[in-house]
């Protein structure tokens, strides 16, 4: 349920990254492309919002769940850990104790697919990138649900010739489409790669 507070954090975390280069370049491509709602601030950051953070219910019918919730804090399902893509939010839960990384499964550059424990809560596979901005991740997982919806991964290569695929899943509840996952994975290795 979105609280007065909550509701005043989801503002300050969109105030602080939507007035970076990262997402001003990111609104300007997509208005380029013809995505209606980047052609004002507005609208865009209304878009943003509606996208990553309007609540839908992922079982028995009620609402608490969130895009963001899922992808960047992580939630727990059917006892294991649902989501958490966001290297910035496991360091601190690792900091504060309530995570355990029990090691890579594929390990690049600047992503990997990893296994951790959350309290007394699995993940046996989760994937993200790391030593990215929380903008970064915003706009390259929102540029990839928005332009390759479903499981046709969003493939693309980082600077340091890391190749990624990015996949996401469509939440759909009262005729309405929601971010239920998306998420980077590291992809096949690139050899002689030029950027």
């Amino acid at each position: 349920m979105t609280t007065p507070d909550k509701l005043k954090k989801i503002n300050k975390f969109l105030d602080e990254i939507l007035k970076t280069s990262v997402m001003q370049n990111f609104r300007s491509t997509l208005k380029r492309y013809g995505y209606k709602p980047a052609s004002t601030e507005t609208d865009f950051r209304k878009a943003m919002q509606d996208l990553w953070f309007s609540e839908y219910s992922r079982a028995n019918g009620v609402k608490g769940s969130s895009a963001f919730e899922h992808v960047f804090v992580g939630e727990i399902k059917n006892d294991e850990v649902s989501g958490l893509h966001n290297w910035i939010r496991l360091y601190w839960l690792e900091q504060q104790n309530e995570v355990d990384y029990t090691g890579f499964i594929i390990k690049r550059k600047s992503i990997s697919m990893i296994q951790f424990k959350w309290g007394s809560y699995w993940k046996p596979s989760g994937s993200m990138f790391f030593g990215t901005s929380p903008e970064f991740d915003f706009s390259v997982l929102t540029l990839c649900y928005l332009s390759r919806p479903g499981q046709n991964a969003c493939d693309f290569l980082l600077k340091d010739c890391t190749n990624v695929q990015v996949t996401s899943y469509e939440q759909l509840q009262n005729g309405k489409s929601y971010i239920g996952s998306v998420f980077p994975a590291p992809g096949k290795i690139i050899s002689n790669c030029q950027v």
